[in-house]
């Protein structure tokens, strides 16, 4: 409820800055992410010069890989019930949580996640 006041409260000019003490807030749109991410398809990737090992396979340089949010924010074993809307789970997020959390892709021209 507190964080509901603070939202209400906030001035018509309000910045960035504003929005990162609304950890309700904040909550809420990581778990509408986790659930409605901004990218809906695969994100195609090519392995680099020398290949790559992953889960114990080997990958050979050019190869394209791809992964996808949906399947990756709806991992039980990341996410205990994954289809239940519950922005409580990013109060405290785990390291698994952040790792697997692609709402905008990832890689290199990524920004870094954080909660």
């Amino acid at each position: 409820m507190i964080s509901w006041l603070k939202l209400k409260r906030l001035p018509d000019d309000f910045e960035d800055a504003d929005l990162r003490d609304l950890p309700l807030l904040n909550s809420i749109i990581e778990e509408t992410l986790r659930l409605y991410a901004s990218i809906p398809s695969a994100l195609p990737r090519v392995v680099p010069a020398g290949g790559v090992t992953m889960s114990g396979y080997y990958l050979r340089s050019g190869t394209i890989i791809s992964s996808q949010a949906y399947s990756l924010h709806r991992d039980p074993e990341v996410y205990p019930r994954p289809e239940e809307f519950n922005p409580s789970r990013w109060e405290n997020p785990t390291k698994a949580m952040r790792d697997n959390f692609f709402a905008f892709g990832g890689g290199s021209r990524s920004k870094s996640h954080t909660v």
